[in-house]
């Protein structure tokens, strides 16, 4: 039986090359910065394929059940030096709606609802930013939701900028929480049985402008 020994050895050997060659070609072209301070300043656009919006409600308190919205647009404008003059704008599509639950989803964008048809969007603005640490944020803004404006404040954290590897695109990724009272907007079908505390959750990137 012939041995494989020798020709395992050279495939591992050339695996391991070919992965730090990698490595080395991703640290040259990808250093990732995590210090906001440090984020390129400019107008970005929101990447409608890297963002989402997460919902959670208490369902009968039994369990938390969760959805998501996935169209969005937005834009941000980033001062790095003087975050205070930061500002943004996130547009989330309610028919963009998953819930997992299809029938759900069309009570959802319902009349008595989102009244999708009538609010199509739903809009976070931003009305100031206070930057609390190298990689955290307060952003306080106004939620529209069915024409609906309320005041909320989102706790920002920054995940990390510098150029896609793939597209060569500058890009900053932010992760964002708040938690608002659905009722407040009109939004009151199955209380209290479905809960009126929502917490969400926005994690996004943006693409600087060209």
């Amino acid at each position: 039986m012939m041995n494989n020994r020798p020709f395992t050895h050279i495939v591992v050997v050339a695996a391991a090359l070919m992965l730090s060659a990698c490595a080395s070609v991703v640290s040259v072209v990808y250093p990732l910065n995590e210090n906001a301070a440090k984020a390129r300043a400019g107008t970005y656009q929101l990447d409608p394929d890297h963002a989402s919006v997460l919902f959670a409600v208490s369902h009968f308190g039994f369990s938390t059940f969760r959805g998501r919205f996935d169209t969005l647009s937005g834009s941000l404008d980033l001062n790095s030096e003087n975050p205070e003059n930061s500002s943004v704008t996130i547009d989330i599509r309610t028919e963009g709606i998953h819930t997992g639950v299809s029938e759900l989803d069309e009570l959802l964008l319902a009349d008595d609802m989102f009244a999708s048809k009538d609010n199509p969007v739903i809009q976070f603005t931003s009305t100031s930013v206070d930057q609390t640490s190298d990689k955290a944020a307060t952003i306080s803004g106004v939620l529209t939701i069915r024409g609906v404006a309320k005041p909320v404040i989102l706790e920002a954290h920054f995940i990390g900028s510098g150029t896609n590897p793939l597209t060569r695109d500058r890009t900053v990724g932010f992760s964002a929480t708040t938690t608002v009272q659905r009722s407040d907007f009109g939004l009151k079908n199955w209380l209290p049985f479905v809960g009126d505390r929502v917490d969400i959750t926005i994690d996004v990137e943006f693409i600087e402008k060209r």
